[in-house]
């Protein structure tokens, strides 16, 4: 069954909906902090009503096998947020 979660700005619900299920897309806010993290997901002006429909139709008929690829990449984005990367990057950042 093909399923959406439909994010605005709540960057905890994003990110757990898309670690969290097997087969769907993420549609969310491009003013959502998590959008900047989430590029995986299916980002939408939430003031374009027409934008926000087309997004919606394109999540519901999204090929499965392209709704699991987002979501493995999503998982592996949101796995690296840990504090071991977020270290990792700050150290990262310092050294430039």
């Amino acid at each position: 069954m093909e399923t959406a979660c439909i994010c605005g700005y709540d960057k905890s619900l994003a990110m757990e909906y898309a670690y969290t299920t097997d087969d769907g897309a993420l549609v969310l806010s491009n003013l959502a902090g998590a959008a900047e993290y989430l590029k995986e997901a299916l980002l939408v002006n939430p003031y374009d009503l027409d934008g926000m429909a087309a997004a919606l139709d394109r999540a519901l008929r999204m090929p499965k096998e392209e709704r699991r690829e987002r979501l493995v990449q999503l998982k592996q984005r949101i796995a690296a947020l840990d504090i071991q990367g977020w270290a990792e990057r700050f150290i990262a950042s310092l050294e430039r």
